[in-house]
């Protein structure tokens, strides 16, 4: 059979790296008659968990894979353990500990000072981490015992709570951040805040986008399925797993469509009551194919006394014939 698209919630183990699930799921797929072949398929996931770490990353499969950055921008959620009193060079419990401090900080101080990293913050990306500098990974240069100048990015804590403190320095947090966000960098500057230290002690993601870890099945799992022919069924449609809904063009526009092109508004003859400038949508053929993600934007027209006039202009193209 053909090649299969979509997204399965794989529950990423300790010990693998991303780039292990995205290849151990690849030969389960291709095992299963989902894949074409392994120089064909195309397989990857919406964002890295560090190896140490576990819990979701959503595996995106054939045509999904050009989806991946759209399916990653969502709200993440992790569970983490904070341990103060104590700092690393990877900001984290598996790297060489670089300072030690006593805690004198009370509980309530702890919890206002966790509470006060809530909103907009800047984070300076940690060394050990894929960022790229001068073209280079970052943690490329920290294994070469280098330092570099890193500029701070924005991220959005969105909510943070404290799930429980396991004695005066260690405690487990809750946090709903953006892409993009380094817990590892969070629990390292919330105990600069209190002025003893801080790193992360272990780390789940609990949720990304849509996809949660009530619903995520780990790597034995997913072959186990294979193995009884249900694999298929855990892959859900692209069109469930992002927040856009979907337009129908007109039988005389959609072969213009699916071949990448443009489409007026007037071609539309699904029922839109919100087209307007930047909002993307699914837009499909009038036999029901996907023909791609597309957004409204302003289009000049011939003459310039002609106003500007809505269209539809695709920004990611998933039709067979694309």
């Amino acid at each position: 059979m053909s090649s299969v698209s979509g997204f399965l919630n794989v529950y990423k183990e300790k010990g693998y790296t991303s780039h292990d699930v995205v290849a151990v799921m690849k030969k389960i797929l291709i095992g299963a008659g989902l894949g074409e072949g392994v120089g064909k398929f195309k397989v990857g996931h919406t964002g890295t968990l560090d190896p140490e770490a576990e819990g979701v990353l959503p595996i995106c499969i054939g045509k999904a894979t050009k989806l991946a950055d759209y399916a990653g921008a969502g709200l993440k959620r992790y569970s983490a353990v904070l341990k103060l009193g104590m700092t690393s060079d990877t900001q984290d419990d598996t790297g060489s500990i670089l300072t030690e401090s006593p805690v004198t900080a009370t509980r309530e101080e702890i919890a206002a000072a966790v509470l006060s990293f809530r909103g907009e913050i800047e984070q300076v990306p940690p060394m050990y981490s894929a960022v790229k500098v001068n073209g280079e990974r970052l943690y490329d240069i920290a294994r070469r015992g280098e330092v570099v100048e890193r500029k701070p990015r924005a991220a959005l804590i969105k909510r943070i709570d404290i799930v429980e403190f396991h004695d005066d320095s260690t405690l487990t947090i809750d946090v709903l951040c953006s892409r993009g966000t380094y817990i590892r960098t969070l629990c390292h500057d919330i105990g600069e805040k209190l002025g003893c230290g801080g790193l992360m002690g272990s780390l789940v993601r609990i949720a990304s986008g849509i996809f949660s870890i009530e619903t995520a099945l780990r790597i034995d799992q997913m072959r186990e399925a294979a193995e009884r022919g249900n694999l298929l069924a855990l892959i859900r449609p692209i069109e469930k797993c992002l927040p856009f809904s979907s337009v129908v063009v007109s039988e005389d526009a959609t072969p213009s469509m699916l071949a990448g092109n443009k489409v007026k508004i007037v071609s539309i003859t699904s029922c839109d009551n919100n087209p307007k400038r930047g909002r993307r949508v699914f837009a499909r053929g009038f036999d029901g194919q996907i023909a791609g993600l597309y957004e409204y934007v302003y289009e000049q027209q011939a003459s310039p006394d002609d106003e500007r006039v809505l269209i539809l202009k695709p920004l990611v193209m998933l039709a067979s014939n694309s």
